[in-house]
C-alpha cells in the first residue's frame, strides 16, 4: 500500500525486500520530504554518506505510522 501511495505522489520507489523503502527524487525534493517529515516527528534516513544525495530511506511501521507519512507528503508535493 505505502509504495503504491508513494507513486502516486510521483516518488521513484526502488527494489528493496527489507523493511524499509528506499525512495528517489531530485535532491531538493528529497531535502523538502526530509525536513517536512522532520518537522512532524518522523524520523527518516538521508543517505549522503552512501553518496546518495537524492534518495531517503524511510523504515516500514504500523499502517497509521504509514499514513501519517503519506499524508505529510501530500502537503508538500
Amino acid at each position: 500500500w505505502f509504495e503504491k501511495e508513494l507513486k502516486k505522489l510521483n516518488i521513484k520507489v526502488n527494489p528493496s525486500f527489507a523493511n524499509f523503502s528506499f525512495i528517489e527524487s531530485k535532491e531538493e525534493t528529497i531535502l523538502l520530504i526530509y525536513s517536512a517529515l522532520e518537522e512532524n516527528g518522523i524520523i527518516v534516513r538521508q543517505l549522503y554518506s552512501y553518496g546518495l544525495p537524492s534518495c531517503l530511506r524511510i523504515s516500514i511501521g504500523t499502517f497509521d505510522n504509514m499514513k501519517k507519512v503519506i499524508s505529510v507528503l501530500k502537503k508538500i508535493l
